[in-house]
């Protein structure tokens, strides 16, 4: 079996893509506590909410990602020939 060889680029990359979104979730969060004037300690208590939107967000981004690579892709198929 071979090994998988991921560059620290790709990963450094990822990662912050990653926190990119985390921190867009937790915006989006401070957004509504101040608009709905509740207490701001649910920045902290609601982070695990706060994460999981992270995640989504890192994962429907990562879908229009693969759509746009494959887009790119069958474009320079199509003018290649």
């Amino acid at each position: 079996m071979k090994d998988i060889r991921i560059p620290g680029a790709v990963i450094r990359r990822e990662f912050l893509i990653l926190i990119g979104c985390f921190l867009i979730a937790v915006v989006l969060n401070a957004g509504s506590i101040a608009y709905y004037q509740t207490n701001w300690i649910e920045l902290i208590t609601a982070l695990d909410v706060t994460f999981v939107i992270a995640c989504i967000m890192y994962v429907l981004f990562g879908i229009v990602r693969l759509f746009y690579m494959t887009i790119l892709r069958l474009y320079h198929k199509i003018k290649s020939k």
